[in-house]
């Protein structure tokens, strides 16, 4: 399993392919045991929204959307209006600024959820992929068959250890 032990934070994207059921979405599960790894990966709740709403815009039938109900409701939600999370959101926001590297409002409140919960932010979008000069970058070794390299989000300024990674998932020539 990839990331083995390593709590996770999941990106929008991940769990678009997870309910496509396609080989994207099966290739995710087998690799990091999405279904059953432990402990459960952790969703914020912007990601829980932008799913209900990807649904709605997607036209998902009724079967789809019973899927993505049960799968929301077997993965924990990240409550958003935890002080820790909105003082780290405050101050990714300001640092990405500070440096000229702008992130989409929800981005930051995954990254915030991650670093808060020192886990590991599990996408497949390319802008995850940039190293930030705000903290160490941290590589998964080859034997955890890292196709494309890993970049931090950032780390706490009481920390040494990135609080929170960027992990891209490279689905190149999966549907």
């Amino acid at each position: 399993m990839k990331l083995d032990g390593e709590p996770l934070v999941l990106d929008t994207n991940i769990l678009v392919h997870w309910l496509r059921g396609k080989e994207a979405g099966e290739k995710l599960r087998a690799d990091y045991h999405l279904g059953a790894r432990r402990p459960r990966p952790i969703l914020p709740l912007v990601v829980k929204a932008e799913l209900k709403s990807l649904a709605l815009q997607f036209g998902w039938g009724v079967g789809k959307q019973k899927a993505l109900d049960e799968l929301l409701r077997d993965l924990p939600v990240a409550d958003l209006s935890a002080e820790a999370i909105i003082q780290e959101y405050a101050r990714l926001d300001h640092e990405s600024r500070n440096i000229g590297r702008r992130m989409g409002k929800n981005d930051l409140w995954i990254a915030a959820v991650a670093s808060v919960q020192s886990a590991v932010s599990v996408t497949t979008d390319q802008h995850w992929r940039r190293r930030d000069p705000l903290g160490p970058c941290w590589l998964p070794p080859a034997s955890q068959g890292n196709p494309t390299g890993a970049g931090c989000w950032t780390r706490s300024a009481a920390n040494t250890a990135p609080a929170s990674i960027a992990y891209h998932v490279n689905l190149a020539g999966a549907p």
